[in-house]
């Protein structure tokens, strides 16, 4: 049986040191179809470990019904991983945030105390994990024979809490059911050093500089390898905003590169994200409204439908170095950490860290940072341990890096060279660096120089016992190293060893492992086929009437306001029918403070009002209100919370329908007020520690109440961090996700002035705060409860049958009714990928072949079109060539499809 051990170097497989070069591959948001084909773009993009999160929700989604079939074979995806090669992290959970539902956790969990030490969620947890390595135990780097794929997992997702009793609770509680599931590897965390527990490894999360992160690890954890588990270099995309800027490649590489040379290794997070299918994507908390886009791809170095993004080049170059010389880097000495001129932003000088290990040493160069200034190719003189100097250049990338003392095969001997190494098959070494640019090389003691091609063919050359292939840096671009064979000139290699044509070269050069090479003649091939023609079929619609006018049949009576979740319809939509009882005829202003997350509300058929959250949507809606009056709303959940404080929060329509009025006149001012010891307050929360208190003073807004009532307080934008307080009584805890409206019961606020406050982390000042929550916070006075007394029926929501569809009439305007749209879609032979341009429609799901493609929301009800994404990924596994493929819309707004297009 295989052991795995580690130290502050790397881990240890039965000794020998391995060195992680690791990106996500989500495999619940990629089509089981595309699993072994994006793994193998992994390997070829110069990765060696595949990492992957557990959603648990996608295999229990209902308590003890376990699902490890079809799309949720883990065991499938796992063996894959295994023979591509590679090795495997598997994040566990139970909590995986990631922009998903819940981040992860099963709906049926709402309502519990999430994320602690609570007996029912641990024990919950506990069967999960169990459940998890009945599929994959097998599959460890431990497990009898020779071992599997499974190097490590990760426990939790950025448990940033810093009251230490709660953690041992929760986290160490979940470290022994790990064990006591029998996984045997190690464990990591991303909790960056918020928590420390025993049994786990502390990895880190971030974006930012690497290299002094890198340091600091070392020194406080010594005896523990470094790991960037978490290497996330875009934010996530969220329903209504503009699409995040890609990160820039040279970015991407500096990071990276400030990791590798701090002797730390990473797990790119965004290397290919993949797509929210269906209702997975989550709540994200930058924003009170900001719901997860269906296209989970912002940043990714491979995008949704396979296609590699500006960036791969990028990775691809120092992966690939990181993962052919792993022993140089999984050998560097922790404790050499000499002193260097900080990389981080810096132009027009040139800073070399040096790392030096048993295996030999690296000398990464960063020259000008590509977010600051246009990077300068620049030449440096490195002075040698015996005085000599070595002149190398930073590439246009702003990076470089330089190999010296290393042991390339068992007779050669790498003594330095000046340009940057790529990596190596046997006793073939691929060096590259910018054209023109002149190669210093020295093997066995013997120097060797050579030019770095311009526009001609790669240098091939002999030295001491080595082929060394020298190349420029639009060359190694197109170089792909295996254990048997360097190919350069080509696109790619199969998984079978086979070079891939590079458009416009019929030939490319393969240098063996025995230093052999040979320019070789690509084979021809049938020429390539038209680009597949696609044709949309007829439309044809399906109105929901009998829902929108509350005759439908399938409405039954329930008891009150109840969420979706207690209803059946833990995600999408439901329908509520609502018949007031006593009540006097008026219109009024009816808030929904509780509700979540939109209400779509109907009267006599006819649209009354949008409420709740998003683009296009209000905090209230004027109603006329009647005795016996029936309103419908569709319940729209958008996503629940995927991090922050509001996880498990409910959806639909419960709690009170409250007729609102606006209290005029109210404005804030500083007071000085106690200090509160915020974990005491509440726990966890993130980013705060043992001992950490509010600041004196506070915003205060100061209520006459006079009258018998609650109040409605809405943040059009809360703040990052606060405690809302009532009369000197913490009553909520703020943060950029919500919640966005409160209701201060009558009985909080008593008699007389009532003072309501933000009480702010001590490390913010209270009075940076004042103008923004002056002009974005509202307070209304609860007349009446509406839905008092009222009898409220529910219906699911669902596809109606295929009988309920018909011609489509001709385009007229929208109705502002929800309508379902059909077509057939037919191509002629098989394609990787659709995309759904979303011209005319406004916000609903996609379904193809009655798969739930995802969610879309390209404009508001009027039509306004929004910033975000605008069209939808249709994977090619799920069409199915020359046959009639059926394509079903809902808009929520009844739009017409009529200027939707299908395009590649």
């Amino acid at each position: 049986m295989p052991t795995i051990t580690n130290d502050g170097r790397s881990f240890l497989v039965d000794g020998r040191r391995v060195w992680l070069v690791s990106g996500r591959l989500p495999y619940a948001r990629l089509p089981r179809e595309t699993w072994a084909e994006r793994i193998h773009q992994a390997k070829l993009a110069g990765l060696n470990t595949i990492e992957t999160p557990i959603f648990w929700s996608r295999h229990e989604p209902r308590p003890g019904r376990f699902d490890f079939t079809g799309d949720n074979d883990l065991r499938h995806f796992v063996d894959l991983v295994g023979k591509a090669g590679l090795y495997c992290i598997l994040g566990v959970g139970p909590f995986v945030g990631s922009g998903y539902d819940m981040g992860g956790l099963p709906p049926w969990l709402s309502g519990q105390t999430l994320r602690t030490g609570n007996g029912p969620f641990l024990e919950a947890s506990s069967r999960f994990f169990n459940a998890v390595s009945d599929q994959i135990k097998g599959w460890q780097i431990t497990a009898p024979g020779t071992g599997g794929p499974i190097i490590l997992v990760q426990c939790e997702s950025h448990w940033t809490c810093g009251h230490d009793t709660l953690a041992a609770a929760y986290l160490g509680e979940l470290t022994r059911y790990i064990r006591e599931a029998g996984i045997s590897v190690p464990i990591v965390n991303s909790n960056n050093l918020w928590q420390s527990i025993e049994g786990q490894i502390d990895g880190w999360s971030g974006d930012g500089p690497m290299l002094g992160t890198m340091r600091q690890l070392a020194t406080i954890n010594q005896g523990q390898p470094r790991i960037v588990i978490d290497l996330a270099l875009s934010p996530r995309d969220a329903w209504g905003n503009a699409p995040s800027t890609p990160p820039h490649p040279g970015r991407v590489l500096r990071r990276l590169c400030e990791i590798t040379a701090g002797g730390g290794q990473f797990n790119l997070t965004t290397f290919c994200s993949g797509t929210n299918f269906g209702f997975s994507g989550g709540k994200l908390s930058t924003g009170v409204g900001d719901f997860a886009a269906a296209a989970a791809n912002a940043g990714s170095i491979i995008d949704e439908a396979g296609n590699a993004t500006p960036a791969l080049q990028a990775v691809r170059r120092i992966a690939t170095a990181a993962s052919r010389f792993a022993r140089v880097f999984a050998n560097l000495d922790p404790t050499y950490q000499p002193i260097v001129a900080d990389p981080a932003g810096r132009s027009g000088v040139c800073s070399v860290v040096h790392a030096a290990g048993a295996q030999g040493a690296v000398a990464f160069l960063f020259g000008d940072d590509p977010e600051a200034t246009k990077p300068q190719r620049r030449t440096i003189s490195l002075l040698l341990n015996d005085g000599s100097e070595l002149p190398a250049s930073v590439m246009s990338n702003g990076v470089a890096w330089c190999l010296f003392d290393v042991n390339v095969s068992g007779r050669s001997r790498l003594d330095y060279a000046n340009i940057s190494a790529l990596g190596h098959a046997g006793r073939s070494l691929v060096l590259f660096g910018p054209p023109g640019a002149q190669a210093v090389v020295s093997v066995n003691g013997s120097p060797l120089e050579a030019e770095v091609p311009d526009a001609g063919p790669p240098v091939v050359l002999d030295h001491e016992g080595l082929t060394l292939v020298i190349l420029n840096e639009e060359q190694a671009d197109t170089t792909f190293i295996t254990d048997d064979a360097v190919f350069v000139g080509v696109d790619g290699v199969t998984p079978e060893g086979q070079a891939l044509p590079l458009a416009g070269h019929k030939t490319y050069l393969k240098v063996s492992a025995d230093g052999s090479h040979k320019t070789v003649a690509h084979e021809v091939h049938a020429a390539r086929a038209k680009p597949a023609k696609v044709t949309l079929g007829p439309w044809h619609t399906a109105d929901c009437e009998e829902y929108v006018d509350g005759t439908s049949p399938r409405y039954a009576v329930v008891s009150g306001p109840s969420d979706l979740g207690s209803l059946g319809c833990p995600f999408g939509y439901g329908w509520y029918r609502v018949t007031l009882g006593p009540s006097s005829t008026r219109k009024a202003h009816v808030a929904f403070p509780t509700s979540g997350d939109r209400l779509h509300i109907f009267s006599h058929a006819k649209p009354a009002g949008l409420v709740g959250q998003g683009p296009g949507a209000k905090p209230d809606a004027s109603l006329a209100l009647k005795k016996g009056t029936t309103f419908v709303m569709l319940a729209d959940n958008l996503g629940r919370a995927s991090e922050g404080l509001s996880l498990g929060e409910r959806k639909g329509l419960f709690g009170a329908g409250l007729e609102v009025r606006p209290i005029s006149g109210v404005k804030p001012k500083l007071v000085s007020g106690q200090p509160i010891d915020m974990l005491q307050a509440r726990s966890p929360l993130w980013e705060v520690s043992q001992g950490d208190t509010t600041g004196a003073e506070r915003l205060t807004w100061t209520l006459l109440h006079r009258k018998k009532g609650d109040v409605v307080i809405t943040f059009d934008q809360p703040p990052a961090h606060a405690f809302l307080l009532v009369n000197d009584t913490p009553v909520a805890y703020l943060d950029r996700g919500g919640p966005r409206q409160v209701v201060i019961s009558n009985d909080q606020l008593g008699k007389g002035n009532a003072s309501v406050q933000l009480a702010f982390p001590a490390s913010e000042d209270a009075g940076d705060h004042l103008s923004s929550l002056a002009k974005t916070t509202h307070f209304h006075e609860v007349v009446s409860s509406v839905l008092e007394g009222a009898e409220i029926s529910f219906a699911k929501w669902e596809m109606p049958g295929g009988s309920a569809f018909s011609p489509a009439p001709a385009r007229k305007a929208a109705s502002g009714l929800p309508l379902w749209h059909r077509c057939s879609v037919t191509l002629d032979h098989p394609v990787p990928a659709l995309f759904l341009e979303l011209t005319g429609l406004t916000k609903g799901q996609i379904y193809l072949n009655g798969r739930h493609v995802s969610r879309y929301f390209a404009a508001t009800p009027d039509g306004k079109r929004l910033a975000s994404q605008q069209r939808a990924f249709l994977p090619g596994a799920w069409l199915k060539p020359n046959e009639s493929n059926e394509l079903t819309i809902f808009d929520e707004h009844g739009a017409s499809p009529a200027k939707v297009r299908l395009v590649r």
